[in-house]
């Protein structure tokens, strides 16, 4: 996206420098025009990339990954999209031992997702939010509850 920004504003290469000129004059139509084209290229949100997800579930002494992905032959860049269902299983279930602490559970579950990672070739998992909550969720007593 930031690219695509930089392409916009500065279109013509041999008045790169009078755009930057201009652009210091007067901020508030570069803001103005660098808002416009991220509005163009599909907005500010993280996620508007996103072609599939996986949904993990716990199944007894299991960890499996569902996989949804965009309902779509070509996949293009869009806001309207939608997703369906593509398989109850992405990679193998990865078996939980019993009396697994939280830290081992959440260590099967980032290894469940490096096994997914391997079936989607060519393809990012974004594991962020992952990473920053797994180590303080009660993984134990969500597969109580699962």
């Amino acid at each position: 996206m930031e690219e695509f920004i930089e392409k916009g504003l500065y279109s013509n290469p041999e008045r790169t420098e009078l755009q930057k000129e201009f652009y210091k004059r007067n901020p508030g139509h570069e803001t103005m025009f660098r808002e416009h084209l991220q509005n163009k290229y599909g907005g500010a949100w993280t996620y508007n990339e996103i072609i599939g997800y996986i949904q993990l579930h716990f199944l007894g002494s299991q960890i499996r990954g569902e996989y949804w992905g965009q309902a779509a032959k070509k996949i293009i860049r869009t806001r309207k999209k939608s997703f369906e269902w593509k398989t109850h299983k992405l990679a193998p279930e990865l078996e939980i031992p019993r009396g697994s602490s939280n830290s081992k559970i959440y260590e099967i579950i980032l290894n469940y997702l490096s096994h997914c990672q391997k079936e989607l070739k060519g393809r990012y998992i974004d594991e962020t939010h992952i990473r920053a909550i797994g180590p303080y969720v009660d993984w134990n007593s969500l597969r109580r509850n699962a």
